[in-house]
């Protein structure tokens, strides 16, 4: 009797294993006679990496967003220090702008401004010449001491910037009517067209030759202009003719 229930408990075993094979069998040929089941899953898989993906990115998003607003507080600091040193800048060219009026105003002993400004001329005829009639009411005038005054506000009779670096004691630039010295065919000129001397005197004399020139007096308002550049021309002639008259 016993051997009898094992093998009716035996043999159901069997069969539901086979039936659970032949389902699992069933199932994978299904898959195999139906490749849309398969494309399903992987599609579900994809997703799946997808949003995963996507959380990822969203994380490092926030993370940059955070250092964006960071940058931009530190940008904000860095502007407002450029508009503090800007306005510094600001304060000093309105008190080097005082100063210039009181120079302007006629101090006994003016500082020199070394501006190295020449005499850029271009081709016209002279506002003046020295042969003509209308000279002859004129004030005699020294030229030699005049180059002087115009060199000692230059560049402190050679001192300073183009006078000490070029021998350029007046700022005279290469022009057609103010030519720099030419050496083996080639013009010495430096840096802004800045004429290079041998020496100071030879700079002195190309100054005198070009005031005769183009000149004949001392200078007006209109030859500071021409001669400076028209920069701070009224300052230049005060300067040069105060300096003219103390030597």
């Amino acid at each position: 009797m016993k051997n009898i229930l094992f093998n009716k408990y035996f043999l159901a075993g069997v069969v539901g294993l086979s039936i659970c094979i032949l389902l699992l069998g069933a199932s994978n040929m299904a898959d195999l006679l139906d490749p849309s089941r398969v494309d399903f899953r992987r599609m579900q898989e994809q997703r799946a990496n997808n949003e995963k993906l996507l959380l990822d990115l969203k994380i490092e998003h926030d993370k940059l967003v955070d250092v964006r607003d960071k940058l931009a507080v530190k940008l904000g600091n860095l502007n407002k220090k450029i508009l503090e040193v800007e306005e510094k800048g600001k304060k000093i060219r309105q008190t080097n702008d005082d100063i210039t009026s009181k120079i302007e105003n006629g101090e006994k002993q003016p500082s020199v401004i070394p501006q190295a400004q020449a005499a850029e001329l271009d081709e016209q005829e002279p506002i003046v010449k020295i042969e003509t009639q209308e000279n002859a009411n004129k004030e005699v005038f020294d030229l030699d001491k005049l180059a002087l005054a115009v060199g000692r506000h230059e560049t402190g009779n050679c001192t300073l910037g183009y006078g000490k670096m070029y021998n350029n004691c007046v700022g005279m630039k290469s022009g057609n009517t103010a030519p720099c010295p030419v050496k083996n065919g080639v013009k010495q000129i430096g840096r802004n067209n800045m004429c290079i001397y041998d020496d100071p005197q030879q700079s002195y004399d190309a100054f005198k030759i070009v005031w005769a020139k183009w000149y004949g007096e001392l200078p007006n308002a209109e030859m500071a202009k021409r001669y400076s550049g028209n920069d701070r021309a009224e300052i230049w002639r005060k300067n040069v003719i105060n300096f003219y008259y103390q030597s």
